[in-house]
């Protein structure tokens, strides 16, 4: 092989090593996102269901449970489109009903939104 064809074809090799590299480099933070996104969902899902059961069991307004209902405030941000989509409407009526701090209000706004959990609660 001559000189000019090796110079050729090592070009083409990096080249073609930093596209493999970029791609990878893609997936890896495409994975880490998706790792991300699945725990914001689970830890939403445990949320809720203490929430529920913080309601059924009347100890709405207790002091130690305010860290869980700023919890679940938090990770629900209203957004001004919110009230035009299903979903949004609920999580504008969990925090409406946080807001008021009635149990069977919240109950039936927390039912609202498990119901939109398959993909993206």
């Amino acid at each position: 092989m001559s000189p000019d064809q090796l110079a050729f074809y090592s070009g083409w090799a990096s080249i073609a090593g930093h596209a493999v590299s970029l791609v990878t480099a893609a997936l890896v933070r495409n994975v880490k996102a998706t790792i991300i996104r699945l725990r914001r969902r689970q830890r939403l899902h445990g949320l809720v269901a203490d929430l529920m059961d913080i309601c059924r069991r009347g100890q709405l307004r207790h002091p130690q449970n305010r860290a869980k209902i700023a919890s679940l405030l938090r990770n629900l941000p209203v957004r001004p489109w919110n009230k035009f989509t299903p979903k949004g409407r609920a999580i504008l009526a969990v925090h409406r009903a946080l807001e008021h701090r009635v149990a069977s209000e919240l109950m039936e706004a927390l039912a609202d939104l498990a119901s939109y959990d398959t993909e993206d609660l």
